[in-house]
């Protein structure tokens, strides 16, 4: 989306108008520091600001976005000026080599960027709300066994929420020590 919204600016008419309004400026910006300093001009300076502007400017490059993470979100836009194509270029390589070096050694692949996405905590955090237990009966029976016993036996300090977190069998161990003389309708 980003680069969409450059090439739309830079790809526009009212761009090239505004350039050429700045050239006319910069040119008359120029005339009068000649006069005042009586003739004497550092051509230098002045080739080097027009290269500038035609070499990094005015020249428009397509940029290839790809989503490693997303394949649909990969792209082609248009119409980006060179320097903003070179420089973001230039930078995602590094990145991306970068990445892949730091995942191939430090990371399992269940949890690389490069397949995740960077906020992968937080993709997993947010997939953990939508759980739900399909089947209405078993659903009914959980709610009113949660309500009617885990959450008393954990006001009454039976066990801890830090405990219930930790474990790798949650159903033995609320078997196991869930208080006997509650009861819930099933």
């Amino acid at each position: 989306m980003i680069f969409t919204g450059i090439a739309q600016i830079f790809g526009n008419s009212d761009y090239k108008a505004a350039l050429q309004s700045a050239a006319l400026i910069g040119f008359i910006g120029v005339l009068i520091y000649v006069a005042f300093q009586k003739g004497q001009l550092d051509v230098k300076w002045v080739v080097g600001i027009i290269m500038t502007v035609m070499i990094l400017i005015v020249p428009k490059v397509n940029v290839i976005i790809t989503d490693r993470v997303v394949p649909a979100n990969s792209a082609v836009v248009g119409n980006v000026p060179l320097r903003l194509g070179l420089t973001s270029t230039a930078f995602s390589k590094v990145g991306d080599w970068l990445t892949r070096s730091f995942e191939r050694v430090f990371l399992p692949n269940e949890v690389k960027y490069s397949g995740n996405g960077l906020l992968f905590a937080s993709n997993l955090v947010e997939e953990s709300t939508r759980f739900e237990i399909t089947t209405p009966r078993i659903s009914s029976n959980y709610a009113e066994f949660w309500k009617s016993c885990v959450y008393y036996d954990l006001s009454l300090g039976l066990y801890s929420w830090d405990q219930l977190i930790s474990l790798n069998n949650l159903m033995g161990f609320l078997g196991s020590n869930t208080s006997q003389t509650r009861s819930f309708t099933y």
